[in-house]
């Protein structure tokens, strides 16, 4: 496809850079790409226009309306759950220490059952913790430390918390993204 910027006309690359959220068959979120992305996705036939923005393209021949939200026409499979990420974690923990729920102070990440006594490094074993929590933790539980844990942790629906802290998100997106 060719792209032509006229020097009258207001368009210029940056919107096919624009940002569009991915969408799977039953309408959960994948994840975001570029507009050029989307636009490629739907002439290929392997997905559909959802939702279009105001903005458009010309090429040769025709005008096209950039889409906002696009959808997969075949399932997508996603490994959910899967990478763990110390930023990841900290999305899901909404920032907060979850001992003493201080949103100031600087996070760790804390082992609820300590690696030492063979807990593992997985979502469901780890929280966000600040480092005076940690340190009065130490190597033990935290009903022997005597702490109490703010909310249990999981495993989270990762597309939903990168988006939520992405700041490339339009309001377009909400409907499909805090269902």
């Amino acid at each position: 496809m060719t792209y032509i910027i006229e020097k009258q006309d207001t368009i210029t690359t940056s919107k096919i850079n624009n940002p569009v959220l991915i969408l799977n068959v039953d309408y959960s979120p994948l994840g975001i790409c570029i507009a050029k992305r989307a636009i490629v996705l739907i002439f290929s036939n392997k997905a559909e226009t959802v939702i279009h923005s105001n903005k458009s393209i010309n090429t040769i021949n025709s005008t096209y309306s950039i889409p906002s939200v696009i959808k997969t026409l075949n399932y997508i499979k996603r490994p959910y759950g899967k990478k763990i990420s110390r930023l990841g974690i900290f999305a899901r923990d909404n920032f907060t220490c979850q001992y003493c729920g201080n949103t100031k102070k600087t996070l760790t990440i804390d082992h609820i059952i300590p690696k030492s006594r063979n807990g593992s490094h997985s979502w469901n074993n780890v929280a966000a913790a600040c480092m005076d929590c940690n340190h009065k933790k130490a190597g033990r539980t935290p009903s022997e430390a005597n702490m109490t844990l703010k909310k249990k942790p999981n495993i989270p629906n990762l597309n939903i918390h990168i988006l939520k802290y992405s700041n490339k998100t339009q309001n377009s997106w909400n409907q499909f993204l805090y269902k």
